[in-house]
């Protein structure tokens, strides 16, 4: 039972010659501890006879299958209830999210103990009110360490972090052990990290007595989060002991710090390690391979493979960023496999459609790219902002003026729900200019539809017009560019 082997249990209890109310408890506690809450009540109603144990232990397997109301019914049919029951109840609606019925509970409970005040605290903490949390920590006769780390979780995930650090002062000033507890110092140790508090973090960390993996892949993650990729790295050679989160953390700070090649180099690394890749892991590796400019589709595909052995196919995430892998390394077919193959099983959304449109595009193809987009109206799925800079700029790269004309303008009119932006407007003046339509490009960024303070189109004017010869607009779209951005001004004039 207390292994996790419920069934195996089972087979025990019905091996046995003779059963007790103290067998019959047992199994019915091993489906209920386990997850297996309708097992556990079949097993509870062939009770010859029930004690307050075998209630406690339905209760609480309700509670831990967030059904709170079949609980309470079952406390509501004892006739013995001790504090064990009232938790139990207790935490059942706090662990469902029903604040209020917990509230009621609590203020009827007989007597109450440290748990009772620590299910409070956590309840509010969890509903985002911390005053109220406070105030039951404040009224709480007895505190233990979980009611300390609660209250400093609270105030750390809050970004409060002088209040954070005075509970953790207190923490350290009592006597009883458990309240030097490791999960107390890799709270604060994150809140400083989350906060670019690298200073604060590191002195942390070097003041724990214990550290325990969280604690190294806190301190890691912190020298990512402030752009310091090497400390990372050496710290993380430096860890006594590797899980698949350390893996994770490396690889999604490589990715944020624009070192795609040391993150594939990790992820290769880690295979020969002996790890298997999760689903986190496929999302950070995915992320970093983004980043590099030319990707070997070879390594696409050995990323491809090991979600396939993982059973990860399907998940959206991370499909539509294999398809704009493959469509970056040049493997516009096999981006397109993947794109088909989620259309049976109905699992393409918005992002899944602009990475195909944006595929075509990058190959040179925007007629297909506009088919496509077209495609994705017919099955019924709203475009957003991505998808129309994506259309628009495959259109100008292709010469297809008109089609892009006509798109935004069904944008315009209100066809797609969409709020155009300057660079909606920037992107339709660059496929006018490369077009050679210099007065039509000009008249788009002068309009009073885009921001007159638009960097982008006045650069676009100012390239399109020397390609074609215009001085006269390269002197005015200089002049604009002049006024709007001193920090373009030595561009502007290399252009010019």
């Amino acid at each position: 039972a207390r292994s996790g082997d419920p069934e195996r249990a089972k087979e025990i209890f019905d091996a046995m010659p003779r059963k007790d109310v103290i067998s019959w408890n047992a199994t019915v506690s091993a489906y209920a501890q386990n997850g297996h809450s309708a097992e556990a009540m079949v097993l509870f109603d062939r009770m010859p006879q029930h004690d307050v144990v075998s209630w406690n232990a339905i209760i609480t397997s309700f509670g831990d299958g967030f059904d709170p109301d079949s609980g309470f019914r079952i406390f509501a049919e004892m006739e013995e209830r001790n504090l064990v029951s009232w938790n139990a109840i207790l935490e059942a609606h706090t662990k469902s999210g029903h604040l209020s019925q917990s509230i009621n509970i609590f203020d009827r409970m007989p007597q109450r103990s440290v748990i009772s005040w620590n299910l409070m605290i956590a309840a509010n903490a969890r509903h985002g009110n911390p005053d109220e949390a406070e105030r039951f920590f404040d009224q709480s006769p007895e505190l233990d360490a979980f009611s300390w780390t609660t209250l400093l979780t609270l105030r750390s995930d809050l970004g409060q972090l002088q209040e954070a650090m005075a509970c953790f002062a207190a923490i350290r000033r009592k006597n009883n052990v458990s309240f030097k507890s490791i999960a107390s110092w890799n709270t604060l140790l994150t809140a400083n990290a989350q906060n670019s508090h690298i200073a604060e973090s590191r002195l942390i960390f070097e003041g724990m007595e214990h550290r325990d993996a969280s604690s190294w892949n806190s301190i890691v993650c912190a020298y990512f989060l402030n752009g310091i990729p090497d400390r990372a790295t050496d710290l993380f050679r430096k860890m006594p002991a590797w899980n698949m989160i350390s893996w994770n953390t490396m690889i999604t700070g490589y990715a944020h710090n624009d070192r795609g090649t040391a993150a594939i180099q990790l992820f290769r690394t880690m295979d020969l390690e002996g790890f298997t890749p999760e689903r986190a892991t496929f999302i950070a590796i995915l992320g970093a391979c983004s980043s590099i400019p030319a990707i070997d589709a070879s390594f696409v595909d050995l990323i491809q493979a090991l979600v396939v052995d993982a059973g990860l196919h399907v998940d959206r995430i991370i499909a539509n960023a294999l398809i704009s892998l493959y469509a970056k390394s040049g493997s516009l077919e096999r981006a397109a496999r993947i794109f088909h193959a989620m259309a049976e099983s109905d699992h393409r959304d918005v992002v899944t459609w602009n990475a195909m449109i944006a595929a075509h595009a990058r190959s040179g193809n925007g007629k297909l790219a506009i088919w496509t987009f077209h495609a994705m109206l017919l099955e019924g799925l709203i475009p957003d902002a991505i998808t129309l800079m994506v259309v628009l700029s495959s259109c100008s790269h292709a010469g297809l003026v008109d089609q892009g004309w006509q798109i935004l303008a069904s944008a315009i009119a209100g066809d797609h729900s969409l709020a155009l932006t300057d660079d909606h407007f920037a992107c339709l003046a660059d496929l006018l200019a490369r077009s050679g339509r210099l007065g039509e490009a000009e008249e788009v960024v002068t309009s009073k539809i885009v921001n007159p303070g638009e960097v982008l189109g006045w650069k676009t004017l100012l390239g399109a017009s020397k390609n074609h010869g215009n001085i006269d607009l390269a002197a005015r779209s200089a002049e604009w560019l002049f006024r709007l951005d001193q920090k373009s001004s030595a561009a502007s004039y290399i252009l010019l």
